[in-house]
């Protein structure tokens, strides 16, 4: 029974929070998801959407293609979506990015998924912290004279655009 008790706890792990950043049809959004929590709006507003963002960070996938089958993103009609549609949806920019924010026994962490250079491609990357200590990085909440008082976008994604933008066309 003891090792049974080791074994749960090792593999604790829990999702706590989902962001999408310049993705979906967000500018920027925070859901907690570990805790109860309800979406409301209209239809074809990205509910479903933001949720989905799970498959893409828990399934091993790096791209797009095939992903009908692999994602199986359907529009409210029940009419599966293509890649290009899908990832043009989820990455519309170099400056979009999925953060999902998890905790292990280890403590936080957050899985970044950003868009990469390969033909619908999806990069990801691990930070060992909790996502308010990266914030500011993606999104300026403090900046309350823009966005009617929301905030605006990070350092690391102005930087990020910059450097893009200076990038030669084949790179």
């Amino acid at each position: 029974m003891e090792n049974l008790d080791l074994l749960t706890k090792k593999l604790s792990y829990s999702v706590k929070k989902l962001v999408a950043v310049n993705s979906i049809s967000f500018c920027y959004v925070e859901l907690p998801i570990d805790q109860h929590c309800a979406l409301f709006g209209r239809n074809n507003l990205g509910k479903t959407s933001l949720l989905n963002v799970l498959k893409l960070h828990l399934f091993p996938e790096i791209s797009f293609n095939d992903c009908q089958n692999k994602f199986a993103f359907k529009s409210s009609k029940g009419e599966l979506y293509a890649g290009d549609d899908s990832y043009l949806y989820y990455f519309p920019s170099d400056s979009s990015f999925l953060i999902l924010e998890a905790e292990n026994i280890h403590g936080c962490f957050c899985l970044i998924l950003f868009k990469s250079n390969s033909s619908f491609g999806y990069q990801r990357l691990a930070l060992p912290c909790a996502y308010d200590d990266i914030r500011e990085q993606f999104w300026d909440i403090e900046q309350q004279t823009v966005n009617n008082g929301l905030g605006k976008i990070g350092r690391a994604v102005q930087q990020e655009c910059r450097d893009r933008s200076r990038m030669p066309a084949s790179a």
